[in-house]
Order: C-alpha cells, then structure tokens, then sequence
C-alpha cells in the first residue's frame, strides 16, 4: 500500500495527522482543567510540520539549530507558567518537543514503528488522569516488589551458570533453577496484581480463580478457613474453592507451554476436559442458592507478596531436592519408581518436582511425563479435598466434597485413558 505514493508525502501526511491528533487531545485537556497552554491543537501541528521541513534536509545543523530554539521559547513560556502558577507540570512542553522531533523517526525508520511511538505518545498524554489515580494507590511496597522481580529476572539470571551442577544426581542448571523462580514468581506477581488493583472488590468465584493462579492449595486453605465465618452463602465458598482448582490446570499448562511445549500436544486434551469439568462444577455449586447478596470479607485471600527472596530460595532448594530425588528414584527404582514418586509429591509441592520433570524431557519419556502430570495433580486434589472437609464449615464441607469427589474420579478416569492411549514405560 505505501508503495503507491512518494515516500516524502507519506512522511509528510503521517507527521502533520499525529502531531494535529496530539494538539487536539492537549486542547481539549487544557479546556477541561481551564489551564493555561502554550498554544492549540494548530500549534502542535507547526511544531510537528516545522520538524519534518527541518529533518527532511541534507544539513541536519539546521534541525538541531530549530530544537534548539524551540526548547529555549518553551522554557521562557515554562518560566513565566511556573512563576504564575507553582507548580505547574511540564507535559504539554515535553509533547511539544516529541512532535518536533517524531519526524526524524517517520522519515528514517519503518512505518509501523512511527505509528506505535505516535499511538503511544497519544496514549500517555490522554490516560494521565488514570495514572494519577493509579500512583495514589500504590504502596512504597509495590515498588520494591517491582524491584525485587526486576532483580530476579534481570540481574541474577542472566549471570547464572548454565551447567548442569551434576551429572547424575543433579543433572540441572543454577541457570535453569532461578528461571523457573522467576517464571513461577512472575504468574504469582500477575495473579497478586491483578487481585489487589484490578478485582478489588470481587466475590469469592473471582477470588478463587485468581487465588488459583497463585497457589490452588493455599487458597483452599485460606477459603476452607474463612468459611467458618460464613459471611457468604456455603454454596459461593465450596464454588470459589473448587474454582482454584480449576485453574491449577490453566497454571500447570502455562508452565508446560514455557517449558516443555512438545507435551502440551499430549496433555492439552486431558488438561482441557479436567478443566472444563472443574470450572463447570464450580459454576453449578457457586450458583446453586438462594438469590442473596454475596458478602466478601476483605481478607478472603491475603494480598502476600509473591516476590519475597526467602520464598524464592525456599522454592529453588525444594527443585533441587526434587531434581535430586527424581534421579535417585530412577536409578534405583526405575520407571515404576518415579511413577509412585509422583503421587506422593501431589501431597507437597507439585509445581517444584513438575517443572524438575519439565526440565528432564532429554532423559525421561515424554510420555512418562505427562502421566506423571496427570498422577501429581490427581493426588494433590485429594490433599486440598481434605483441607477442604477438615477446616470448612459444616454447611461447605458437603459441597467441597461432592466436589472434588467428581473432581477425583475425573482425574482417575483421565489417567486410565492416559495409559491406555500412550502406554508410558512403568517397569
């Protein structure tokens, strides 16, 4: 389509279109606060025009000389804002000087990237409003959480070693251990932002599929507990509570996805019908009771941070101990060993010796992986089906059980099938 046009007009059309854009989104602010600008949506337009004359000349002294006298006319127009008004803010200024100098973007890059800078520049400019209300939220916690993940991914991955640490018992990466906290940390990061900003108010079905995202365990815990409370109908926790299991799934598929995606071909059917069955009799039980309003006490699920190191170590020393049991148990026991191994760590961490066994593609059967998955999950079920009937209410614990008990035997029936269709080598 660009080709049907000179180039020069094209630049010409798509610096004078955004920079008119951005002038008019500045008019209208300034109109709406009834504040002083330097100028209206025809100035940014000459600014914007002014730049692409200057940009498109051999001589680029002559652009750098009008930026020049553009940022000294903007700073006496700034001195005498600031003088009149104390603290005046310096948006319209800076988006004065962007617009001048976005023609140098259009005319010497590709298109797509002068649009997306273009579009963002609009975007900043317009959703100042929801960033002021956004930075009043925030704690001085939320940001040395950001920094700790930062951290995490940026600086200590990457100088990480990537040799194996030993080559029979632990036949792992420091490298391959810390992306696995990082990728953990990080959907747990996800899962508490968007429960304590996003979904500030949501009831206890929203609550136990984000809860889920972080841990499907530690929200049944948490839900089990508060039920005792029933400040909501039974119906709505035993719902909320059988919702995070429903995203344990969604959870261990996205970690599969990472970090072995030749198996998601196998598990994604298993993976989608379980899914598909716990989310439909969570759905049944939260929406099998009287129209009544939901009340939510604030604490349902603690906003923890997710991002503690403690709990990042605590995690890779718990990969490496799977790491180094996994390899034991094959040495010695085989096939049919980690087969048993894996219904027993359902009743610990799963996600620890799941991604141990993601990280082994090269030395274990991908089909004894994915029934591993399968059997890991069908054990851990149990283990939150038992936090659920020992610490939930009298009213909750019938619906938890009935439940997981269709949860169970969905999972029992998917692991039959499993071998029946794959056959993995048990021996």
């Amino acid at each position: 389509m660009w080709d049907l046009f000179p180039k020069i007009i094209i630049d010409f059309f798509l610096v004078t279109g955004f920079s008119l854009l951005i002038g008019m989104e500045q008019k209208r602010h300034f109109r709406e606060k009834g504040q002083e600008s330097f100028g209206t949506d025809r100035t940014f337009t000459f600014i914007g025009i002014l730049g692409f004359i200057l940009a498109s000349q051999e001589n680029q002294d002559l652009f750098i000389a009008g930026l020049i006298a553009l940022t000294l006319l903007l700073a006496v127009f700034y001195y005498f804002k600031n003088k009149n008004s104390v603290g005046s803010g310096m948006t319209a200024e800076i988006l004065a000087l962007l617009i001048y100098c976005m023609p140098l973007i259009v005319i010497q890059q590709v298109y797509w990237l002068s649009i997306l800078l273009y579009v963002l520049i609009l975007l900043l400019a317009e959703l100042k409003g929801f960033f002021e209300n956004f930075s009043h939220e925030l704690d001085r916690d939320d940001f040395f959480t950001l920094s700790k993940f930062i951290i995490m991914s940026g600086v200590i991955l990457p100088v990480l070693p990537h040799y194996d640490i030993h080559p029979t018992y632990l036949p792992v990466s420091p490298y391959n251990i810390w992306l696995a906290v990082v990728v953990i940390s990080g959907i747990s990061y996800v899962s508490y932002l968007l429960r304590k900003y996003i979904f500030t108010k949501a009831g206890l079905l929203l609550t136990g599929i984000l809860g889920g995202l972080y841990s499907s365990t530690a929200t049944t815990l948490i839900l089990a507990r508060n039920s005792k409370n029933l400040n909501a109908s039974a119906h709505h926790y035993a719902g909320a509570i059988l919702s995070a299991t429903a995203m344990m799934y969604v959870r261990l598929f996205i970690l599969i996805l990472i970090f072995d995606f030749p198996l998601t071909v196998i598990v994604l059917p298993f993976f989608g019908v379980l899914f598909l069955i716990s989310m439909l009799t969570a759905w049944v039980i939260y929406s099998g009771h009287e129209k009544v309003e939901e009340s939510i006490a604030p604490n349902s699920v603690e906003n923890k941070n997710p991002l503690e190191f403690k709990i990042a170590l605590i995690f890779a020393l718990m990969f490496l101990l799977f790491t180094f049991l996994t390899q034991l148990t094959l040495q010695y026991f085989g096939t049919f060993g980690l087969t048993i191994l894996s219904y027993l760590v359902g009743f610990t961490d799963v996600t620890a010796f799941l991604l141990n066994l993601f990280d082994s593609t090269n030395t274990i059967a991908i089909s004894l992986i994915g029934a591993a998955v399968l059997q890991a999950m069908f054990s851990n079920n149990i283990l939150k089906m038992v936090y659920g009937i020992f610490l939930s209410s009298g009213e909750v614990r019938k619906k938890v059980m009935w439940g997981f008990t269709i949860n169970i035997v969905s999972g029992l029936v998917a692991i039959i099938i499993y071998y029946w269709v794959y056959n993995p080598p048990v021996n």
